[in-house]
């Protein structure tokens, strides 16, 4: 890992985030399932209107198999 990340997740610095785990779940159920298996891919983002908050974000199918995430590189 890099010495810059190690400094920082060491450093008890606190990362707030709007993201509902909930919805995030879904979000990725939905994409998978409308999508399919074939090597089409998609992205998914949910923005809470009324708080202008980014609560799910989904950024492709399979980040394991490829890391460029749809939802905030394309």
């Amino acid at each position: 890992m890099d010495k810059k990340v190690k400094k920082l997740l060491n450093s008890g610095v606190t990362i707030h985030t709007a993201l509902d785990t909930k919805l995030q779940t879904q979000s990725k159920t939905v994409v998978q399932s409308k999508i399919g298996v074939n090597d089409i891919e998609g992205a998914l983002v949910v923005i809470q209107h009324h708080t202008h908050e980014l609560v799910s974000l989904i950024g492709g199918k399979d980040y394991k198999k490829n890391s460029f995430n749809r939802a905030y590189q394309s």
